[in-house]
């Protein structure tokens, strides 16, 4: 069972960082993809799930809410008996990526700039009303 709780914490971890990813590596391809003519930077849905995406760790950071990732991935390794992020090699990489030892105010200003940004990027290249692809019948 420990082996169990402990596999099922790092895939808590890898789609916690997953989730990061998600929400960072898009921004930058938002900027190249409308200086070239990139379509799919422009389709709505993804735009508003990336928005979106990034308002719930905005919101969870403005009313001091532990992300539900972490509570979940802290509470498996901690039924698996494991002391923290030092088990695993997909801990050690991953929780050395995503996790950083600032006070609560650092991340917060970092997710609400990086949130401005993001609305200033949707405000720069909007996206289009028709989705890509997608015929309506």
């Amino acid at each position: 069972m420990k082996t169990i709780l402990c596999h099922a914490s790092d895939l808590i971890l890898a789609v916690h960082t997953l989730w990061i990813a998600c929400i960072v590596f898009p921004a930058p391809l938002i900027v190249i993809g409308k200086l070239r003519g990139w379509r799919w930077v422009r389709v709505r849905w993804l735009r508003l799930a990336h928005l979106a995406m990034m308002a719930i760790v905005t919101l969870e950071s403005v009313f001091a809410v532990t992300c539900p990732l972490t509570s979940l991935e802290n509470l498996l390794r901690q039924k698996a008996g494991l002391s923290g992020y030092d088990e695993t090699f997909v801990s050690i990489w991953l929780s050395r990526l995503i996790y950083h030892d600032l006070p609560p105010f650092a991340f917060l200003a970092a997710y609400v700039l990086f949130m401005a940004g993001l609305v200033a990027l949707y405000l720069w290249a909007p996206p289009h009303g028709k989705s890509m692809g997608c015929s309506e019948n």
